[in-house]
């Protein structure tokens, strides 16, 4: 419903009519600006993405070609959703670049057309070997792609031999991978989005490979912790070319429940409180219970982690308590504060504990239960 929502808004007609969008691009951004809609604590991601699709809709009309690429970093704490980030920014730039469809390059992923290789080049053995195109050779050649195949051998093949893997995004460990270990030749792909998690400071070797990166029209998008991303930014080809900086916020208690709610309807329960799933009042019941648990240091410390943490163990929780009733139960698709955690009853769940106490307490004593006329409670009806 939200991704027609979107298709169907005034901002995509516009885009669309400005950046002469076929059918598959709006629905592409459609469910690109309904994962945005949905995010929590991203609020500089979307208005970074926001406004560089207002940037490439001007520069079209302004016959602008071009669109200029610059590295990304993205700072932020510990489970704030920083490769989530990334992952919108890299469909931004697919969408923008037209690169929705995955065309046969060099540094791109490619598999065989074929089931099997029938020359035997020893590179790519079969459909299910996933090998990189090294090399893309000058025009006229007969096989002007240069792969290497998983087992570390080569092969070339013509472009109707392969298929482009759909890689929006390449994760790399290191800015090394990038390069050949043999000849320390650059090998980055054109006009592709690298992901890589920063754990340290780059070196001025790093920067000559970013540099060889951005020549290439590609980007590196490169996430870590605020100490870690502050560090790097004085590496020098950032000095020469400030790339884009997102810093990611903290998550606070209302974050923090907007996230368990968005997961609790999407696994499907019925609720926390009475009849909440769908309503506001939903985040309303799960930030009272984060608020009564958990305090700002662990929040900050742990961020969306500490949501999909706690609604796991709700789950767990809720498992133990209704692993003996029937499988049609609603109780199985119900959870409830104590599932959280939260020593609290709803008024359906006080009058039934009431009950059962009761029925317990007539039992232990002999009185007898209210439909049973020959027991003793009957005496003083």
């Amino acid at each position: 419903a939200e991704v027609e929502r979107e298709r169907r808004s005034p901002e995509a007609a516009r885009l669309a009519g400005l950046l002469l969008w076929s059918p598959v691009e709006v629905d592409f951004y459609a469910r690109l600006k309904a994962d945005l809609d949905r995010t929590v604590g991203l609020e500089p991601v979307r208005e970074f993405i926001v406004q560089r699709l207002r940037d490439a809709a001007g520069r079209h009309v302004l016959k602008e070609e071009k669109f200029p690429r610059r590295h990304v970093l993205i700072s932020g704490a510990f489970g704030v959703g920083k490769k989530f980030a990334a992952e919108l920014i890299v469909r931004l730039f697919a969408l923008i670049g037209n690169q929705l469809a995955p065309a046969v390059r060099e540094g791109s992923r490619v598999r065989l057309a074929a089931w099997q290789d029938a020359e035997n080049r020893g590179a790519l053995l079969s459909k299910n070997d996933v090998g990189v195109v090294t090399e893309h050779f000058p025009p006229g050649t007969a096989k002007p792609f240069r792969v290497q195949g998983p087992s570390g051998r080569f092969g070339n093949y013509r472009e109707d031999e392969l298929v482009a893997e759909a890689d929006l995004m390449v994760s790399i460990g290191s800015l090394q991978e990038l390069l050949d270990p043999k000849t320390g030749k650059l090998r980055a792909a054109e006009r592709v989005c690298y992901y890589l998690r920063l754990a340290s400071p780059l070196a001025e070797a790093d920067a000559l490979i970013l540099e060889g990166v951005m020549d290439k029209e590609s980007v590196v998008i490169m996430a870590g912790s605020p100490e870690v991303v502050d560090a790097n930014l004085q590496l020098s080809p950032f000095r020469r070319r400030q790339p884009d900086l997102l810093v990611l916020p903290t998550l606070t208690h209302t974050d923090v429940a907007r996230l368990i709610a968005t997961e609790v309807e999407r696994r499907g329960y019925e609720g926390v409180g009475e009849g909440d799933v769908g309503t506001p009042q939903l985040v309303t019941v799960l930030e009272h219970i984060v608020r009564q648990r958990f305090d700002d240091q662990l929040i900050r410390e742990k961020n969306g982690h500490l949501a999909r943490d706690v609604l796991d163990l709700a789950i767990s929780r809720k498992n133990d308590r209704t692993w003996a009733d029937s499988l049609d139960s609603k109780e199985r698709f119900r959870l409830t504060p104590t599932d959280f955690g939260l020593d609290v009853l709803t008024a359906e769940q006080r009058e039934r504990r009431l009950q059962e106490v009761e029925a317990e307490v007539a039992g232990l004593v002999g009185w007898g239960g209210a439909e049973d006329a020959g027991a003793p409670r009957g005496f003083f009806a």
